[in-house]
């Protein structure tokens, strides 16, 4: 719900997605590392080059993503990061979103 949240806060905002995991499904590779090559890519599920959602859902969204979709938990954070460790991180700010980056990735 929390990242449900986030991702409306960028798009009622007007900002593009800029979601690594829709570039990874368009790969067909929840490993690869984009590169910034990649990411300037025009492909129907790059959403650092597309406003908007991607074409369809990527993978098969399950019950909980569905519902965190449907009941988004308001927040004031524009961006998120997993560490190694699976944890999540938040910033409301650029700034704060690439200290989060240098500290944890």
């Amino acid at each position: 719900p929390m990242i449900a949240g986030i991702i409306n806060n960028r798009l009622n905002n007007g900002w593009l997605l800029q979601i690594d995991a829709t570039l990874l499904y368009y790969y067909k590779d929840w490993l690869h590392v984009l590169t910034a090559a990649e990411i300037k890519t025009d492909e129907p599920y790059n959403t650092y080059t597309r406003p908007g959602l991607t074409p369809t859902p990527i993978c098969n969204p399950g019950l909980v993503a569905i519902n965190s979709a449907l009941h988004p938990k308001a927040n004031v954070y524009f961006f998120y990061l997993h560490d190694s460790h699976g944890n999540i991180h938040y910033a409301k700010t650029y700034e704060e979103h690439i200290q989060n980056y240098n500290t944890y990735r």
